[in-house]
């Protein structure tokens, strides 16, 4: 990273620090991203403002079916055993999917694997705001970051591309049995997951 686009990164977080202080609007802050370069998808802008009343949670019966996949449930065991223990913080914007999931976690992955996920949930704001900080900085207080699709450019030289290691690899013990990347619709990927390819 450049001295300019460190600089850039800096001046995002910052202001994104602001937001979360209640000393700038969410309509300066969305102004001084797009100064610094750094845009916002429609989708994830509609989101912006509104306001979750309560929590979203899974269903019952989402919980009941995660329980009874013998196989997925085996493999996670077997698998995750091995980095049990761990610990993974993941930061990503706070919405009902991930509300729902995150919500599911401790039952269908921590207990089956000894893998405790620590899943900060905030605002788009705070998520941009958070990783231009910790890359600007090279010092990442988490694991895994939600990007907006809108992002992936911006920080396409901080991402560590895990395809070569866990969905090209068949024989890699630590890809979920009947997972196959293909099995995303071709069409979804290129227009919400792909940058230069």
């Amino acid at each position: 990273m450049n001295v300019i686009e460190r600089q850039k990164r800096l001046y995002v977080a910052k202001a994104g620090e602001q937001v979360r202080k209640g000393k700038m609007s969410r309509r300066d802050f969305l102004r001084a991203a797009g100064v610094a370069g750094f845009g916002f998808s429609a989708a994830g802008l509609m989101r912006m403002e509104r306001a979750v009343a309560a929590p979203a949670k899974a269903p019952a019966w989402a919980r009941d079916y995660l329980m009874a996949q013998d196989e997925m449930n085996a493999w996670l065991r077997d698998v995750g055993s091995r980095f049990s223990g761990t610990t993974i913080r993941l930061s990503s914007e706070s919405t009902a999917p991930s509300q729902i999931t995150s919500g599911l976690i401790a039952d269908n992955f921590t207990a089956l694997t000894g893998i405790e996920v620590i899943w900060e949930q905030t605002p788009l704001d705070q998520v941009l705001s958070k990783i231009t900080q910790d890359t600007a900085s090279e010092s990442a207080s988490n694991d895994i970051y939600y990007l907006d699709q809108s992002w992936l450019g911006r920080f396409e030289l901080d991402i560590v591309d895990t395809r070569a290691t866990y969905i090209s690899d068949a024989g890699n013990d630590l890809n979920m049995p009947g997972y196959d990347f293909e099995d995303f619709i071709p069409e979804l990927v290129p227009a919400i997951a792909e940058y230069r390819g």
